[in-house]
């Protein structure tokens, strides 16, 4: 069901009818409101044209996009609605209905044998780097350093002491090196989150899209992707993008075909 939680224009009235003119001069909030009535009127066309509008105004709002998936799903435009869902979880891990919708699609349709993650990088980054944000990882990384930090200097100070002293020598703080590790491993995870984060990925929304060995529609096809598929982004030239299946081969697709879903903007 598609799901209210705009943050300042709650309750925001919208007329039965307007002219298609006056439609196209809704503010972001006023679109939302008449997809959420369109949508709960079952118009699922009119749903989407009008989540659509309001994410051209507000493209950082993942409510939006996460409204106009489930719009797209009922219109049985997986691949959109895929699309539109992971975009909605890169600009918020936190956000549970969009992870939920992703889960049933990929187990309820032929989609998900298409676009499973391949290979352990992609797991990893699917099952873990998409589920945090960088803030989250940053600041665990934070904790756990000032913890492990606090004991292992403490110990030190300790053992120096006993040394000096003649006393017998602390105990080994394995929860300091335990939480060191910890640290360590978080360090790694912020890294690979940054490069992440920065690496420019789409999905495919297109039943199917031949992959071409140039920009242009007279090169040989190399091979093709699915509907749902996600490949990475590596540069543009006029309408065509050169893209890189993950794991896979690299080659030339309509820009058209596909939607930016993370990343950095090319």
């Amino acid at each position: 069901m598609a799901q209210d939680g705009w943050n300042h224009s709650r309750g925001t009235t919208i007329p039965a009818a307007q002219p298609q003119a006056e439609l196209k001069n809704l503010s972001a909030a006023e679109s939302y409101q008449l997809g959420l009535r369109h949508y709960q009127e079952k118009d699922f066309s009119q749903a989407r044209d009008q989540f659509q509008q309001a994410w051209s105004s507000e493209p950082q709002n993942p409510l939006i996009l996460y409204n106009w998936g489930l719009s797209e799903y009922q219109l049985k435009n997986n691949g959109m609605a895929l699309a539109a869902w992971r975009k909605a979880l890169f600009l918020d891990p936190d956000l549970e209905p969009a992870s939920r919708a992703i889960e049933f699609l990929m187990a309820t349709s032929s989609i998900g044998n298409i676009s499973s993650p391949r290979g352990h990088w992609e797991r990893f980054r699917r099952h873990i780097l998409s589920r945090m944000s960088i803030n989250q990882v940053f600041f665990l990384t934070l904790v756990f350093m000032a913890c492990c930090g606090w004991i292992l200097i403490r110990y030190l100070g300790q053992r120096r002491l006993a040394v000096e002293e003649e006393f017998p020598l602390p105990p080994i703080p394995w929860v300091g090196i335990g939480l060191f590790v910890g640290f360590l491993a978080f360090q790694v995870t912020a890294i690979l989150k940054v490069y992440d984060y920065f690496t420019p990925r789409a999905t495919v929304v297109t039943e199917t899209v031949k992959v071409k060995s140039a920009p242009t529609s007279e090169s040989s096809t190399l091979f093709e992707v699915y509907e749902g598929s996600e490949v990475l982004l590596k540069r543009r030239a006029s309408d065509w993008s050169q893209v890189k299946y993950p794991g896979g081969l690299t080659g030339w697709v309509k820009s058209q075909s596909l939607f930016h879903t993370s990343g950095r903007e090319l």
